[in-house]
């Protein structure tokens, strides 16, 4: 259900949009009462006054939780060292490859600040897994071809560096 983005809209883990006033409908849809908004309205202060689940604002939600269980020789790879070797393996004047290495490196900083290093090697796991099971997928969506290091796992196919599309846009950074 998508509606027009107001100050009243909701979300529910990204996926759902409703107004205020359909708040009470779609709050007993919601397991765990994971609903939540970008500002608390007067509307929302009076349903918490006398709700059994609160809705919450964005920053009192949960964090992801990226837990998943994966295979212990992924959860002991070493990223750097993997990311590494699938760049040597890849043929580039020495300019280029300087240019390639100090890309991997700030974007392995950048996932490592928002915690997502876990994820990383479960995306290692998905393609590998994919690759060995004979799986197509596509080439690339959207502004996850942004990240040299996904192209480096084998999540797209989009060479980022060779056209000069900027992390920024993958994880919108400043």
């Amino acid at each position: 259900m998508k509606t027009e983005l107001k100050l009243y809209n909701l979300w529910y883990d990204g996926t759902l949009e409703c107004k205020a006033a359909d708040v009470e409908r779609w709050i007993s849809k919601v397991p765990d009462g994971r609903l939540a908004v970008d500002k608390v309205t007067p509307s929302i202060k009076q349903y918490n006054m006398v709700a059994a689940k609160p809705i919450r604002t964005k920053t009192e939600c949960a964090p992801l939780d990226f837990s998943w269980d994966i295979p212990v020789k992924y959860q002991d790879l070493d990223l750097q060292e993997f990311l590494m070797n699938k760049l040597m393996k890849e043929d580039h004047n020495d300019r280029a490859m300087t240019k390639r290495i100090s890309r991997t490196l700030s974007e392995l900083k950048a996932y490592t600040n928002e915690g997502l290093l876990h994820m990383l090697k479960c995306l290692v796991y998905v393609v590998e897994t994919f690759v060995d099971q004979e799986v197509i997928w596509g080439v690339g969506r959207g502004s996850s071809v942004s990240s040299y290091i996904l192209y480096l796992i084998g999540v797209h196919d989009i060479d980022c560096v060779e056209y000069d599309l900027p992390f920024s846009d993958f994880m919108k950074m400043a």
